[in-house]
């Protein structure tokens, strides 16, 4: 497997991304972020699913910060 790039990072490929994996989705709210998180990868990695969880702030999303999140 392909190594990780690490945190922050933008998902451009299913190549890197694991379960568990999220980054920051800038808002046109100006100078808040929402995210997106890796729910599951499948074997063949042609496609994975991603689900937003109930986060909002306005400073990029951190492990801590994403704890409890529903």
């Amino acid at each position: 497997m392909p190594k990780h790039p690490g945190f922050p990072f933008v998902p451009k490929s299913t190549a890197y991304v694991r379960a568990g994996d999220f980054w920051a989705i800038p808002l046109r709210r100006g100078g808040w972020y929402a995210c997106g998180q890796v729910l599951y990868v499948p074997e063949g990695r042609v496609n994975v699913v991603v689900g937003l969880p109930d986060w909002c702030e306005p400073v990029p999303p951190t492990a801590d910060g994403l704890a409890g999140a529903g």
